[in-house]
């Protein structure tokens, strides 16, 4: 999947973090490696993520989602092994969300 390069990381990163909490971004390589996939260890990453999000409320997927589409980039859900099926690996320069279904308890 192509992403909009007309921005740099920096820029798009200082915007996820305006929009979410910069403690829930994570951006060092090693934690990049350790969430590209899901817990059951089926790797079909294609490239590490941007960015790793531990989203905990309703703002923080707001947050997520404003950032992605202004900078047109893919954003993807993970739900850390709440379910039997694999599958929530790392696109390449996306946004990687984590704990999304604990999102919906501040609704």
């Amino acid at each position: 999947m192509a992403t909009f390069v007309a921005y740099s990381n920096d820029e798009i990163l200082a915007d996820l973090k305006q929009n979410v909490a910069p403690d829930k971004v994570l951006t060092d390589l090693a934690d990049l490696q350790k969430h590209e996939n899901d817990a059951y260890g089926v790797n079909t990453a294609t490239g590490l993520p941007l960015a790793f999000i531990k989203a905990t409320s309703v703002a923080d997927i707001q947050g997520v989602l404003k950032t992605a589409r202004k900078f047109h980039i893919p954003v993807v859900p993970q739900t850390t092994a709440t379910s039997t099926v694999s599958g929530s690996d790392a696109i390449a320069n996306s946004l990687f969300v984590d704990r999304v279904h604990e999102s919906y308890q501040d609704n």
